[in-house]
Order: structure tokens, then sequence, then C-alpha cells
């Protein structure tokens, strides 16, 4: 699964891969697919829309339903209350308290503050003011080791430090981070006028990833046979298809009650065996 960004896009993609840290974009992707909304809120407008465009793409192939405004103009800011699922980004000051209760607000400049030290996890993100808040998703998705190994991969190859001279000069000094970040960024992602090889390459693969990830929760359903037909009713005359979520769970359901079973089996137990064998062997060979 492939998917065609445009240069703008990949350079946000750059953006948020080095300045977010795996398990940050793992949870607002959790987010997301809830349809739960996120505030981008900074004071650099460029790189306000850079991450809202970005954060937008981790839903792939899923689109995105709701409200989506990369920059919200002065006259809109009271969407921000809405009950509707929306993304948007801002540089205009608002009341936390009046936004909506499903939205969440990432606070740009305060992460640009955290890029110069570790890697936080989402309370010490908290702590240092990056999230507005630690909602409670009502459903958290299944951990994938593999996503988030892929995800610390490309975050380990495009976040560059700030040398230890400057660090002590930016750490409270957002704009003169912001810019040390951005010559080191800038130096590192481009060559000739466009990303570097090694980071488009990066790059296309973490998106692949990431499709194939969320395509995953999707079942059979995007299958080349016509998935999609046994979980709804489909009039070919008026082009009209309902889906019933409940057909699809119950084929979800009878899949986990086989497997429930399987998994007692000794046959099961020999395939755990050998696929452990196959990658220790794999791996002592290196």
């Amino acid at each position: 699964m492939y998917f065609n960004f445009s240069f703008k896009q990949e350079w946000a993609n750059a953006v948020m891969f080095s300045l977010l840290t795996p398990s940050l974009i793992m949870y607002l992707l959790n987010m997301l697919l809830l349809e739960k909304s996120i505030i981008v809120y900074g004071s650099n407008l460029s790189l306000v829309s850079s991450l809202t465009s970005a954060i937008v793409n981790l839903l792939r192939p899923f689109t995105w339903e709701g409200v989506y405004i990369p920059i919200i103009p002065a006259n809109a800011i009271e969407l921000l209350e809405a009950p509707v699922p929306f993304i948007v980004g801002t540089n205009i000051p608002f009341e936390v308290q009046s936004i909506s209760p499903s939205a969440n607000v990432l606070y740009v400049d305060e992460i640009l503050r955290c890029y110069l030290r570790a890697d936080f996890s989402l309370e010490e993100m908290m702590q240092a003011k990056c999230l507005h808040r630690s909602l409670d998703v009502t459903v958290k998705m299944p951990m994938n080791q593999h996503l988030r190994n892929r995800l610390d991969s490309i975050h380990n190859l495009l976040c560059r430090r700030l040398p230890p001279c400057f660090q002590a000069s930016t750490q409270h000094d957002t704009k003169k981070a912001e810019i040390q970040i951005f010559n080191f960024q800038s130096s590192y992602f481009f060559k000739q006028g466009s990303l570097s090889p090694e980071v488009r390459g990066a790059i296309k693969g973490i998106n692949q990833f990431l499709g194939q990830h969320n395509i995953m929760l999707t079942g059979d359903i995007s299958e080349n046979d016509g998935g999609w037909r046994k979980y709804g009713v489909f009039d070919p005359f008026t082009d009209v298809y309902n889906f019933f979520p409940q057909w699809f769970l119950d084929h979800q359901t009878s899949i986990l009650e086989f497997q429930t079973a399987l998994v007692q089996t000794q046959l099961f137990y020999s395939f755990v065996d050998s696929v452990k064998l196959m990658h220790t062997e794999k791996e002592f060979q290196r």
C-alpha cells in the first residue's frame, strides 16, 4: 500500500516525525481513529499548519470526516467549542476551559522546548504542558510493537538534537530554539533543494506501515473479492449501500472465538515454537 504525497506533505511529515515523540504520535492516532478533536496551537503559523496537515495524514487510508482547518481564522475561533469532531491549527489565544470536552490541545511552542530533551512519556508531556490534558479515550488502540519500533526508528533518524552549547540559551526561548532546530533540520532533511533520498525513503516506509496498521482494523472489508458486500445490503440499480456494523462485528467475534480454541492446541504451540526458532536462528546468524 503506497500513498502519493506532495512535496509539501512530505516536508510536513518530516517535521512531525522529528518533533513529535512516538508515544505522542500513537496517542494522537488513537484519538483520530475515535474521532476526537485536536487543536494545534503555536506562535509559528507555518509550523502549526505543517503539523496539522501531517496529523491528518496519520489516518490514511481513512479520510477525516470532521472539520479540518489548518489555520483557523480569528472570526471562527468559536469553532473550538463545537461538539462536532475537528482538527484545526491556530496561533490565536483562547480559553481552554471553553473548548469541546472531546478536544485536546497540542502546544507547539512547548514541544519545541521538549525537543531539546529526551523522549517524553504522555505523563511527562502533560507535566511539560505539551498537551492540555490526557483525554480518557473510551477504547485504547491495541499496542502494535512493530509500529512503535518503526516510529522510534524514523524519530531517531530525523531527530537532531542541538549541540550542548545551544541548549542553555534556547531552553526557555522558543524563538531561538525554533530557529536553531530548523537550521539543523533543514541541513539534514534537504539535499539540492529537495528532501534527501534517505529521508524520503524513511517517510514512504513509515506511511506504508501506518496504512497497513490502519487497514488491519477493517478486517476483510477492503479485500479484492468484495469483502464489503458481506456486511451490508447493496442495490446495484440505485447504487445504495447500507452498512450494518453488527454484521462486521459478528464476523470478527466468530474469528476470535475460533482463535480462542485454536491457541490451546498442540499444533499452535508447535507453530509458535517454529517461528521462534526461525527468528532466533536469523538473529544468531547476524
